[in-house]
């Protein structure tokens, strides 16, 4: 199992067909304050799994700060993956979006968002609050 897409985003979401729409990809959020003030966002993942890993996990997301503490949790939701479909890789593949409103960082740095399937950590997507830039 493998984490094949995970980035932040303005705004996402999957289509009827679906297909993943995401609109505004970032890993910097400028901050003229701490905490920073209250934004929203959204994190979006594709997981590809083997055909012989099955079709139901349960995935959760960690927001980590760079000395390792977890700061926050998503709890663990149940993920479908999808079927087989003949003449492809025969891969099982899944992907979602996860509305994350109102999200504040106490201090500038990175921030990690730990993807865990079925408890174990998959990969991450770090992002970077830093000062607004200085205006000349």
């Amino acid at each position: 199992m493998q984490l094949d897409l995970v980035v932040l985003a303005d705004m996402a979401n999957i289509d009827g067909g679906g297909k993943l729409n995401i609109i505004g990809e970032f890993n910097m959020i400028p901050a003229a304050e701490l905490p920073s003030p209250a934004i929203n966002m959204a994190l979006v993942a594709r997981i590809v799994a083997a055909g012989s890993e099955g079709q139901q996990h349960r995935v959760a997301l960690a927001l980590v700060d760079a000395d390792g503490r977890e700061l926050a949790r998503i709890p663990d939701q149940v993920l479908q993956f999808g079927p087989v479909v003949p003449g492809t890789s025969g891969d099982l593949r899944a992907q979602f979006v996860i509305g994350i409103m109102g999200a504040q960082f106490p201090a500038y740095g990175a921030y990690s968002f730990h993807v865990l399937v079925d408890g174990r950590y998959l990969g991450e997507r770090t992002c970077y609050v830093v000062p607004p830039p200085a205006r000349p």
